[in-house]
C-alpha cells in the first residue's frame, strides 16, 4: 500500500511535524553529503560515463546547492530577511 500527503495550505506540513524549513532541507543537505564543500562557487562538470549518459558527482552538486541558496552556511531566510517562518522581518 502506498501512502501519499498532499500538502494543504501553508502551515499544513508544520503542523504535522514535517522538518520543511529551508534550513530543515539544509542540515539535510549536510548530513547526508557530508563530503560536500558548501563554499563552492563552480559549477560541476558533467563526465559520461561507458554507456554515453551525463553524469555529475553528488558532493559536487550539494556543494554548489548549498552555496547559491544559502550564500556560503547564510540560509536563505536569514540572507533575504526572511523569519524561518518564510515571513518578511519588519
Amino acid at each position: 500500500m502506498c501512502r501519499k500527503l498532499f500538502v494543504i495550505g501553508t502551515g499544513f506540513d508544520k503542523s504535522h511535524g514535517l522538518d520543511t524549513l529551508y534550513q530543515d532541507f539544509y542540515e539535510y543537505l549536510k548530513s547526508e553529503y557530508s563530503e560536500s564543500d558548501e563554499y563552492n562557487t563552480i559549477v560541476p562538470d558533467a563526465t559520461i560515463d561507458h554507456h554515453g549518459n551525463e553524469t555529475f558527482d553528488k558532493n559536487e552538486v550539494v556543494g554548489y546547492l548549498l552555496n547559491v541558496y544559502y550564500g556560503k552556511n547564510v540560509p536563505l531566510f536569514r540572507r533575504n530577511g526572511y523569519r524561518k517562518s518564510g515571513t518578511m522581518i519588519p
